[in-house]
């Protein structure tokens, strides 16, 4: 046996069926600092095939990944058959423990090659996402060594192998549409109201909803407004249920908006320091979202608990919601709804307020579906199916002009809208994101000179990275969340 280190992770595949799937499998390992060899990347016209991937497999490969699919493992794929066969002769005979590692691309039975029926696959069919991690922490138990130098950009990786030679960054002024809304100022205090118990802090909040008050958030005894002052609340007389008795706040509390954001609020009583950027993000959260349900969006309850906002058609057979903006000073028009087949597609955001690196709202585009324009589709599974096939030829304009219409949507003149903090108050939010200029540029390839796009892994299946891994910050805890300061921003080139 050579000496030759085993660090790299091999990955067979068939050639060009699962293309997509391994450039991005490839980047994410890539991007763990994992050294990983595929034909994609390493073999090129003109080169022996198997004096180059034999060596690597018998010598250097710490595992042997296996992409199984239904094309895959057909018997018209010999060269991937090949490679199997050849991987389990060297496990043999060099006692490699769990050396080959199969992988479930799109539900193939285990039985389909002879020789997987034992081995444990990895899930990758319903969410790429659930199944890196698992593989991850395969890796990371089989202690699979990573590269200890700086490993190649795993987005270079991607970019070189995704897009044709006629794509690419060049010097080019360029303006980006980002997801981010400014809030050009915000309230300078927000409001703690403490109650004698929960019971009447639930009663304040209940009887403001239902005479749709302005908007308030509660936590125990307390409930946090912009507002300095809360309606009387009517409660029954603990002696007579026939009368009944005014109560208040027996105490509020000004949070000033200005030391959380410079982080000089300091407080070990409630709201403490942790607690009172969480109370002012719930609290621009609750304003936004009665703002958005208010001028007629439907709700839909996303995966990882977040809510996309959509606009619904009467019937499927209705006119589809078009609207119109101004990009760059020409009119433009976008519709918001479409047909779907027989069905109905309906593109919708959620969103989250964010305090640094600036104050802001950051959203993020979804397309989801329905069958009569009002009630989106309970299967998950459906619905991700339905979202690649119809997202996969939208690029960056598309994504960009959907945003910007939906934007436009919020407000009448097109310029601003107004969101109500308090009855006789509105903080105004622009219908223009931020915009971020850079002088260099990136032109998206010809269709004919691109790969099908990857979209991202689902997002009804797996929370986003970052929000899978902090906590959300609408739990009843109110910690702090880290993603403050990482504001998952995207943008949008012109």
């Amino acid at each position: 046996m050579s000496s030759t280190q085993r660090d790299i992770l091999f990955i067979s595949h068939a050639l060009p069926e699962d293309n997509e799937f391994v450039l991005w499998l490839a980047s994410r390992l890539r991007n763990e600092g994992y050294q990983v060899w595929c034909e994609l990347n390493e073999i090129h016209g003109g080169e022996h095939f198997w004096k180059k991937i034999q060596p690597i497999i018998r010598n250097q490969a710490a595992k042997f990944i296996f992409v199984a699919s239904h094309v895959s493992v057909s018997e018209e794929k010999i060269g991937v058959r090949e490679e199997w066969d050849y991987a389990k002769a060297i496990e043999r005979e060099f006692r490699l423990n769990e050396f080959i590692i199969p992988i479930n691309l799109d539900g193939v039975n285990s039985n389909a090659i002879i020789g997987m029926t034992g081995l444990a696959m990895l899930q990758f069919q319903n969410s790429w996402a659930a199944g890196f991690k698992a593989l991850i922490k395969k890796l990371q138990k089989d202690n699979v060594p990573k590269q200890t130098e700086n490993s190649p950009l795993s987005v270079a990786h991607w970019l070189t192998n995704r897009y044709g030679q006629h794509s690419g960054f060049f010097p080019k002024q360029e303006v980006f549409y980002s997801n981010w809304l400014d809030f050009p100022q915000l309230p300078d205090a927000f409001y703690v109201h403490e109650y004698s118990n929960k019971e009447q802090a639930d009663t304040a909040v209940s009887q403001m909803r239902n005479e749709q008050s302005f908007p308030a958030v509660q936590h125990e005894r307390f409930v946090i407004s912009f507002a300095k002052t809360l309606p009387e609340i009517n409660t029954h007389n603990a002696v007579s249920i026939f009368e009944s008795v005014a109560l208040s706040a027996k105490e509020t509390k000004p949070i000033e908006t200005k030391k959380i954001l410079n982080r000089t609020y300091q407080s070990d009583e409630f709201p403490t320091t942790r607690d009172a950027s969480n109370l002012l993000v719930q609290l621009l959260r609750q304003c936004v979202h009665e703002f958005l349900e208010s001028i007629g969006l439907q709700t839909y309850s996303l995966a990882n608990k977040k809510i996309c906002y959509y606009y619904q058609k009467d019937s499927a057979e209705s006119p589809d919601v078009t609207v119109k903006f101004n990009y760059q000073g020409k009119p433009k028009s976008r519709q918001l709804t479409g047909k779907y087949f027989d069905d109905v597609w309906h593109y919708g955001v959620s969103f989250n307020p964010r305090l640094r690196p600036h104050p802001c709202i950051s959203f993020k585009g979804h397309i989801v579906f329905s069958n009569d324009g009002h009630t989106i589709w309970s299967d998950k599974k459906k619905l991700h199916a339905a979202r690649r096939k119809k997202g996969k030829r939208m690029y960056n304009a598309a994504w960009r002009d959907l945003w910007l219409a939906f934007l436009n949507s919020l407000s009448e003149d097109q310029q601003a809208f107004a969101v109500r903090i308090t009855n006789d108050d509105r903080m105004w939010l622009s219908t223009l994101p931020v915009m971020f200029s850079s002088d260099r540029g990136y032109e998206d390839p010809q269709d004919n000179d691109r790969l099908t796009p990857i979209d991202d892994f689902d997002d009804e299946q797996e929370v986003n990275d970052i929000d899978d891994f902090l906590a959300d910050e609408t739990d009843d805890t109110l910690h702090e969340e880290v993603a403050h300061d990482l504001g998952d921003v995207e943008h949008y080139s012109n």
